[in-house]
């Protein structure tokens, strides 16, 4: 049930929240010194102090105590921080979901996904990891073998992907199904950068129809765990 926070329902409107970026701006000449200038401030400043990176105001924080503070900072009756999201994003990922919920209700979300990264259940994920991680780098070597020339990110991307989806969404996928839920969430991924205006054609149009077709296979296999759990439990022997 995880992966449905992630992909919950936008069909109830949510608050809208405005939000800012920064332009792009040419690379500097020699690579920032970004622990030194952390460092420089630091002493300076104290654990708090206010900054400008790449011509945006920033705000430091390196107590434990204020970093727990502004992480939890949405909760309760005076929140001090607050989440920002372009349209695009809002409207896709809806107000159900877990990056666009605050406070309380952002915390329960918070506790259920949880329950997917205790100890326990990354142990359990072990046999999945390797299996999944065997297969690529098998498929890597023949490829390699083939064309002369490892794969680039895209097949890290790949693996990565595959085994957040068999670890987090419940039941088995063949190599079909996987293929075409990567897709999908790319196209849905890709949404996220455009006007958020259905039109035809469009990339956030691509990115609403994907996302109806990962949720109806999420559904899919949720139902056909749940169906497999019954049927176990109903020809096991009465204790």
């Amino acid at each position: 049930e995880g992966a449905r926070f992630f992909f919950a329902s936008a069909r109830s409107g949510g608050p809208r929240r405005r939000t800012h970026c920064l332009s792009p701006s040419p690379p500097p000449p020699h690579p920032p010194d970004i622990p030194g200038f952390h460092a420089r401030r630091l002493a300076k400043h104290g654990a708090v102090y206010r900054s400008h990176a790449l011509g945006a105001p920033l705000t430091c924080v390196a107590d434990a105590g204020q970093v727990r503070r502004l992480l939890l900072g949405e909760a309760g009756a005076a929140p001090i921080t607050a989440t920002d999201w372009t349209p695009a994003v809002r409207a896709l990922l809806g107000p159900e979901s877990l990056l666009m919920k605050s406070g309380a209700s952002h915390a329960a979300s918070r506790r259920i996904l949880a329950q997917a990264f205790t100890g326990a259940a990354v142990d359990a994920y072990q046999p999945l990891v390797r299996e999944a991680t065997e297969r690529a780098v098998a498929g890597w070597a023949a490829e390699t073998a083939a064309r002369g020339a490892l794969p680039g990110l895209a097949a890290g991307k790949d693996l990565a992907f595959e085994i957040a989806a068999r670890a987090l969404i419940a039941g088995s996928m063949d190599q079909g199904t996987m293929d075409a839920f990567r897709e999908d969430f790319d196209l849905f991924t890709l949404g996220f950068f455009g006007i958020p205006v259905a039109l035809p054609g469009t990339a956030f149009r691509r990115a609403l129809a994907a996302r109806e077709r990962v949720l109806a296979r999420i559904d899919a296999l949720i139902d056909a765990e749940a169906a497999a759990i019954a049927a176990a439990e109903a020809a096991a022997p009465a204790a």
